[in-house]
């Protein structure tokens, strides 16, 4: 299992998650629009762990937390306008989700914003 990030479809960041956290960082200074991808990639039927009555005991996923734009955390907004492009690891089409923080399915998670950002949170916040 991976994750991938992308800035304007260029990949900036690439991991194994484990259970420690990670802290990625990209620096950029314009004033433009811009998309930001996390993406996770791999992700077997191995990785969760279902019980008898169907329950999930124990499952790997990738938690997105403490976004930051500028200096400013900004995770509800990330939660508010993030969508979640999966299909549940299943043959059925991907189809967009609310994201709520928590990646549990092989899929992206596409995030996007204006710089500077200070002007744009007063839209979104």
């Amino acid at each position: 299992m991976s994750l991938v990030v992308r800035f304007d479809g260029v990949e900036i960041h690439r991991s194994e998650p484990d259970s420690t956290p990670q802290i990625i960082t990209h620096e950029f200074d314009d004033v433009n629009a811009h998309l930001l991808e996390f993406e996770m990639q791999g992700k077997l039927s191995e990785h969760t762990e279902i019980d008898s009555q169907g329950n999930i005991v124990q499952d790997r996923v990738i938690e997105i937390t403490d976004f930051a734009l500028g200096g400013i955390t900004v995770d509800p907004v990330l939660y508010q306008l993030a969508s979640y492009l999966h299909s549940y690891n299943s043959s059925v089409p991907a189809t967009d989700h609310k994201f709520y923080g928590t990646m549990g399915c092989n899929g992206v998670v596409r995030f996007k914003f204006e710089c500077p950002v200070h002007v744009w949170l007063l839209d979104h916040v």
